[in-house]
């Protein structure tokens, strides 16, 4: 599964102060792929 658009779209919520959004996708990615420290 390529996470790489989840990631994106979370970075661009998180510079947006939509932290809520963000934590949700980067929860995503997390449980996806649990191994990418970036996720985290």
């Amino acid at each position: 599964m390529n996470l790489e658009p989840l990631i994106q779209q979370a970075s661009e919520y998180l510079a947006k102060s939509e932290y809520t959004q963000a934590i949700n996708l980067y929860e995503t990615c997390t449980q996806a792929n649990p191994p990418i420290k970036s996720n985290y």
